[in-house]
């Protein structure tokens, strides 16, 4: 009784495969309705049988509808319960063929050959074997060369997410993630291009096992404000909250394999419901119950988010924290090498920064860490800004850097030129004004007059260096001194 889950079945299975006869019966009266275009439901299979018809000894058809409705199978196990059905039903077929095997040859006389006693029996063997479901799908390679390749299909187009598939996101905590991950969605929901990159419209399902509905609601709320486009919302934007209970989807059973929990089903019935084209999982650690160096584990459940993504045409993106390792090699997450082996495209969201300098706390880089369908290690700037990501060019983000190294090249001259009794000013019509000196001295490395006065009045405006006069009061001079911290939190 689920339209969607009867297309993905029907090709593997017969009325004739299901071993209660009620149950080949509904399935008829379920596709004979699809056939001419109906719904196939309770309500419109009910006139298929008598209302005092039995399926059971205590229930009739009518209430035996109800109790498999409750009990129906995901679209996305569906086809595997389709092949289910057909195995069994070639296996009982092979047990009444052994059974008359054994019939035949205990009556047949002894003149009897055993070619004629198998014949027919062999005939019946091959139309099992004929029709019975395959486990695997071959395809002939002359089939597919015969038509048209079919376009590669993005969600975030320019390479960054392919459609219909599982994308990791990593990034260590406070580096912006969820932001990133609500801006996508949002996104979505109204087709607009996220980080200048055009984007499949859709709806969206956005599950998190970490931030509270406040807080969804606050952060999404700064992301509008910044992405504001008028009108009503054109698709709907799903947002699930676990941070009080368990978020679990799949866990590994006594054997090792990976089963889904009772919230698996509820959550793909929520991406079924508003045909979702992007379903967000924040994160991993926490939606997956298993062991995360276990590598079949691991396959195994991006295996089941891949099912999702296929059979519902909606991309996944899978959130995940790095380990120590993970941040100091950039592979950006943690645990198992099947994390970034499994899924066709990862990504990884850093602050950028360079040796012996402090780095720009607003600033990111998403970089293309993997992706086998187009070309890896391409970055993306941006910049935080009140709630959401503001994109940046990487020339910028490197002239950001260049500041950063310039001003930390300066203070540690000053602090030198201080201590070596040098007093140095601010002022460009002076002798000792501070760029013009530092720019001749080999410990700048190169830095020009120009980047170090820029440098210097950065420091000016972030409170982290001062003019301080010094000498006679009837003839007073001025030099620059570093701020320390005691006195930058007195000011």
């Amino acid at each position: 009784v689920n339209n969607e889950a009867f297309h993905k079945a029907s090709g593997a299975i017969t009325a004739s495969a299901f071993y209660v006869p009620v149950h080949g019966r509904i399935y008829d009266a379920c596709a004979t309705l699809i056939q001419h275009g109906k719904p196939a439901d309770v309500k419109t299979v009910k006139p298929s049988f008598a209302p005092d018809e039995m399926a059971t000894d205590s229930l009739t058809v009518h209430q035996y509808l109800g109790s498999l409705v409750a009990n129906a199978t995901t679209t996305i196990n569906s086809p595997h319960y389709a092949d289910s059905i057909g195995a069994l039903a070639a296996r009982r077929g092979i047990i009444v063929i052994a059974e008359d095997a054994a019939a035949a040859a205990y009556d047949s006389t002894t003149e009897a050959s055993p070619e004629a006693i198998v014949g027919d029996l062999r005939a019946r063997l091959h139309e099992i074997e004929a029709t019975a479901p395959r486990s695997i799908d071959v395809i002939d390679a002359s089939d597919l060369l015969a038509k048209p390749a079919p376009r590669r299909r993005w969600h975030v187009e320019n390479g960054w997410m392919p459609a219909d598939d599982v994308t990791l996101l990593g990034a260590d905590g406070g580096e912006g993630k969820t932001t990133l991950a609500m801006q996508l969605a949002w996104c979505t929901v109204w087709g607009f291009p996220w980080l200048r990159n055009e984007v499949r419209a859709g709806g969206a399902v956005y599950f998190t096992a970490e931030e509270p509905v406040d807080e969804l609601h606050l952060r999404l709320a700064k992301i509008r404000e910044s992405i504001e486009l008028g009108g009503d919302v054109p698709n709907h934007l799903k947002l699930i909250s676990r941070a009080d209970a368990d978020a679990v989807l799949a866990y590994p059973d006594r054997v090792g394999s990976v089963r889904t929990t009772p919230l698996f089903p509820e959550l793909v019935s929520v991406v079924t419901e508003i045909e979702a084209k992007l379903l967000v999982l924040d994160a991993a650690a926490d939606v997956f119950g298993g062991d995360e160096i276990n590598r079949c584990q691991v396959r195994s459940f991006i295996r089941l988010l891949r099912g999702v993504a296929i059979n519902h045409e909606c991309a996944v993106l899978l959130l995940a924290h790095p380990s120590v390792d993970g941040m100091r090699t950039g592979r950006g997450y943690s645990g198992s090498t099947h994390w970034s082996n499994a899924v066709r495209s990862r990504l990884y969201l850093t602050t950028p920064s360079s040796s012996g300098t402090e780095p720009d706390q607003h600033l990111r880089v998403l970089d293309r860490a993997k992706s086998n369908r187009s070309r890896r290690g391409v970055k993306i700037g941006m910049r935080w800004c009140e709630g959401h990501f503001a994109i940046e060019t990487l020339s910028d983000v490197a002239d950001a850097m260049s500041l950063e190294r310039a001003k930390t090249t300066f203070l540690k001259l000053l602090a030198s030129y201080t201590t070596e009794g040098r007093n140095v000013s601010h002022q460009a019509t002076s002798p000792n004004f501070a760029p013009k000196l530092f720019a001749g001295d080999e410990r700048a490395k190169g830095l020009t007059k120009a980047v170090l006065m820029k440098s210097m009045n950065l420091l000016f405006a972030e409170k982290r260096i001062r003019a301080e006069d010094y000498g006679r009061p009837s003839r007073p001079n001025s030099r620059l001194v570093e701020v320390l911290p005691e006195s930058a939190a007195k000011d």
